[in-house]
Order: C-alpha cells, then structure tokens, then sequence
C-alpha cells in the first residue's frame, strides 16, 4: 500500500468473529471486525463504526 491509494483493508480477530445479526434485528454488526479502511478512509475503528463513508454504490446492470 502506498500513502494517498485506494486501497482497501478489513482486519478481523478470527478468535472473535461472529455474525450477531438475527431476524428481529438484521442489520446488527457482526462481532470482531477490528478496523475496516475504504479508499484509506477509516470507516470502522476499534471495532466501532466510524460514520465516514468513502465508497461508492456500484449498480448491476442488468
């Protein structure tokens, strides 16, 4: 990775990783996804969304 790329990085603790969503709640956050970059925008910290959005909606086009 190169300082001002766009790439992007998602760290997981394996020990931790569990989906929590449930029907009654499916968007709840899966457990143990430590730090997420999207295009070197931090988007999860500490395990915690961050509220920054760096990507971009991709469409199917069909």
């Amino acid at each position: 990775m190169r300082d001002e790329s766009l790439d992007c990085v998602v760290i997981l603790n394996m020990q931790e990783l569990r989906d929590r969503a449930i029907f009654e709640e499916p968007t709840c956050a899966p457990k143990g996804v430590e730090e997420v970059l999207v295009n070197g925008v931090r988007a999860v910290a500490a395990g915690q969304w961050t509220g920054r959005r760096a990507g971009e909606f991709v469409r199917a086009a069909h």
